[in-house]
């Protein structure tokens, strides 16, 4: 384990709320009031049911020229002239278009799951020699998407901010990349008892709440959350000698998520198609808390979505989107009210990825009895908040300071089917806080034709913070209720057999005896990479707590150098360390869709690969999975998986 400081989000809110005095800088995080531009600022994504779904035009050009430009080549260099896979190329990719539609998602989990994602991503990594080497480098050049939720949002968002950047420059910094300062502590950088650079951090972040709500915006909790994420996870600004300097154009904390357009990597379509997620709490809705150790959201709450052109949700009760550099606009039936207040500015680097990991309802909701054994006194941490809210001029308005709060672009549309129809603001939270903790939700949707998704789970479900795919029964369960929205997933075992299996500590393939109706219906492959341990190989184990919010140096080496080695040694067999045919039982996975799509027979090369990586029991060992979530409709979870930050 890391020889870290672990500080828990209570501890931040207590400090927070006790040193926090007014700043002045304000520059770059308030939004502005602008004149409305004369073309609509929302888009009807449509539904699978009524045969209409589409993505983004400006989208499906990108994802269509990364094909043409990056993706065709990447699979060719990546199968290389050996293929050993057996198959006819020509015949599975006549043409650019072909090539399967790849997609990385990226779990929550804090610190850890950003880690997890990194070093997974270091394996993936063409440009990495030894995953070349390894037989795992090359997958990202060849992925269309990448997604992340909480943690996961931090890792995929700043390594597309920063411009895709090799993951050690990315992380630990290098002469052109500021690196994530996982040394500073993210709630309290300068140690537990100093007050004065802790003062001025917090000077920093609370200058810039204030000019936000003295616009005449709602504030939050999440909003000081997401100003400290920027620090570490934007691009530039940030240096150890200015960490705690007080100013207006420092600390990341003007970037807007959509730059992300502006960066080399996308203008030229080397990066896979970045999007987040988070999730919202329904109207009048209070989280449940079960022996103060769990929490409910409901599964099938609106999962919203934030990628560099727009911000909306795919589910069918609302299926649209607002342009990104408008979202936070006031609109009604997809019309301003007022054709001189638009906003421009309210979609912020830290704040969007802050509202994907804003998980402060599940802590006003449970905090005080697991967190400090204080019985059932709700008021102490509300007493808490309600400190820090005053210093940044609001208070507790209606359990609003704990969430996101958005205004709402999609008032009016559907009110018979979109809760939030009436509303005036968006309530989000933490995408995690559904159960599906992995952020399949964008690549399941039918338009967006994905063939294959590598699950990179990097969970807290178990005792000793190793994941056991809770997430993939969770989404598997939300797939079937909302169809209308998304393709259907395989079959999970329970988290029994997945333990009992060793399903958890090892790639494993999902989907690979699929049924033609199921092919039909969109059921992508599964290829699940979970956090796992190395041993005695590796000698450092990165199932870290959640609460763990600083790393040194060389913890955070270590943990990049172990999720490297966990992710490139495959199931080996007989003793081996590594798997020497897992480069070819991974292009077997990535190609089987558009195998079957091209009427060819399986290898023997893949048929020996799926007999030894795919899981294709039938629902008996582990019970059906709908029937499951059925007798318990909100989808109950571990707590240290749902309050990873």
């Amino acid at each position: 384990m890391p020889s870290t400081t672990s500080s828990s989000l209570l501890c931040a809110t207590l400090l927070l709320a006790s040193t926090a005095v007014h700043g002045q800088y304000t520059n770059g995080y308030k939004p502005t009031n602008v004149t409305c531009p004369s073309r609509s600022l929302i888009r009807n994504a449509g539904t699978n049911a009524a045969n209409n779904q589409t993505v983004n035009p400006d989208e499906a050009s990108y994802i269509q020229r990364r094909k043409q430009q990056v993706v065709a080549q990447a699979f060719q260099d990546y199968l290389g002239s050996d293929n050993a896979t057996g198959y006819d190329l020509q015949a599975i990719a006549p043409n650019a278009t072909y090539w399967p539609t790849v997609g990385i998602a990226v779990s929550g989990g804090g610190y850890r799951a950003a880690l997890v994602g990194a070093g997974t991503f270091q394996a993936l990594d063409g440009r990495n020699q030894s995953s070349v080497q390894a037989g795992t480098g090359g997958i990202m050049q060849l992925a269309s998407y990448m997604t992340g939720l909480s943690g996961g949002s931090w890792f995929v968002s700043s390594l597309a901010v920063n411009n895709v950047p090799q993951m050690e420059a990315l992380v630990l910094g290098s002469e052109s990349t500021q690196g994530w300062f996982l040394e500073y502590n993210l709630i309290l950088p300068d140690g537990v008892l100093s007050l004065f650079d802790n003062r001025a951090y917090y000077n920093n972040i609370e200058a810039r709440v204030d000019a936000k709500m003295s616009a005449g915006f709602n504030t939050s909790i999440t909003d000081a959350w997401g100003i400290a994420l920027a620090y570490h996870f934007g691009p530039g600004g940030t240096t150890a000698d200015n960490f705690y300097d007080e100013g207006p154009n420092i600390h990341n904390t003007a970037v807007q998520y959509g730059q992300i357009r502006n960066v080399s990597s996308f203008s030229d379509y080397s990066m896979p198609f970045p999007a987040i997620t988070a999730n919202s709490r329904p109207p009048n809705y209070f989280p449940i808390a079960l022996n103060l150790s769990t929490v409910y959201i409901p599964l099938n709450s609106t999962v919203y979505e934030f990628n560099p052109y727009e911000m909306g949700s795919y589910d069918p009760n609302l299926h649209y989107f607002v342009e990104l550099d408008y979202a936070g606009t006031n609109l009604f039936s997809g019309r301003p009210l007022d054709s001189n207040d638009c906003v421009t500015g309210f979609s912020n680097f830290g704040w969007t990825i802050g509202t994907s990991s804003s998980l402060f309802n599940a802590i006003v909701q449970t905090a005080n009895a697991t967190l400090l054994g204080l019985g059932d006194g709700d008021g102490v941490i509300e007493g808490l908040l309600d400190d820090l809210l005053a210093n940044i001029g609001g208070d507790l308005r209606d359990s609003q300071d704990d969430l996101a709060i958005w205004p709402n672009s999609f008032q009016g549309l559907n009110p018979g089917t979109f809760p939030r129809s009436s509303y005036d603001y968006l309530e989000l939270v933490d995408g995690g806080e559904n159960g599906a903790n992995i952020p399949l939700d964008p690549l399941l949707v039918k338009a967006r034709g994905v063939d294959t998704i590598i699950a990179v789970d990097g969970s807290a479900d178990t005792d000793t913070f190793w994941p056991n795919a809770t997430s993939l029964r969770a989404s598997y369960a939300r797939a079937a209720t909302l169809a209308d929205g998304y393709q259907t997933l395989p079959y999970f075992p329970s988290a029994e057999v997945f333990v009992q299996q060793g399903l958890n500590q090892r790639p494993t393939f999902f989907g690979c005896n699929a049924s033609q109706s199921e092919i039909d219906a969109g059921m992508p492959m599964i290829l699940y990479l979970p956090n796992s341990p190395l041993g005695e190989v590796g000698g450092y184990y990165t199932n870290v707590s959640t609460y763990t919010l600083e790393y040194s140096r060389e913890d955070t080496q270590s943990f990049l150098n172990s999720m490297w080695g966990a992710q490139t040694r495959g199931y080996p067999q007989n003793g081996a360390a590594t798997d020497d045919q897992f480069k070819t039982c991974l292009s077997c996975g990535l190609l089987e869709r558009r195998r079957q799509a091209a009427g060819l027979s399986r290898s023997s090369a893949c048929e020996q690969c799926f007999s030894r990586y795919c899981y294709d029991a039938a629902p008996a060992d582990g019970g059906s999975m709908a029937a499951a979530f059925a007798a318990i409709p909100n989808a109950v979870y571990n707590q240290d998986d749902i309050m990873h930050p």
